[in-house]
C-alpha cells in the first residue's frame, strides 16, 4: 500500500483515480499545484504523485519544478494530460507520461500491480 497524491483540476478525473486506486493504496487529491504543495507540506510527502499538466493557478510543470528543483523530491511523478507534453519536459523532471483518457487505465493497472 502506497500513499499517492492525485493532482487534477477536473473533478471527474480526481474521483475516477481515487476510486480506481483506493482499494490498493492510500489516495489523497488536490485541485491544483498550490493545494498539492499544501498537502505535501502537511503530510510529509507522497512517494507517488500523479499530476495533470494543464491546470489553473499552478500547473503540472510548475509543480514538478518546485518539487524537483527546490525541494529535491525523489518520488515518482506521473503526468497525465489530454494534450501531448514535450518529451524533453518529461525527461527533465524524470517523470512518466500518460495521455488521457486511454493512458490513465494503463497507469492505474501499473500502480495497482505494485
Amino acid at each position: 500500500m502506497v500513499n499517492i497524491l492525485v493532482v487534477d483540476d477536473e473533478e471527474i478525473v480526481r474521483k475516477g483515480l481515487l476510486e480506481a486506486l483506493c482499494s490498493k493504496h492510500v489516495v489523497d487529491v488536490a485541485v491544483d499545484g498550490i493545494e498539492a504543495l499544501q498537502k505535501i507540506n502537511s503530510n510529509g510527502g507522497y512517494p507517488i504523485i500523479i499530476t495533470d499538466f494543464y491546470m489553473p493557478k499552478m500547473n503540472g510543470f510548475e509543480l514538478m519544478e518546485e518539487l524537483r528543483d527546490k525541494r529535491n523530491y525523489k518520488g515518482e511523478i506521473y503526468v497525465i494530460s489530454t494534450s501531448e507534453v514535450s518529451k524533453d519536459v518529461i525527461d527533465i523532471f524524470d517523470a512518466k507520461f500518460y495521455r488521457k483518457p486511454d493512458g490513465v487505465e494503463r497507469l492505474v493497472n501499473e500502480l495497482n500491480s505494485m
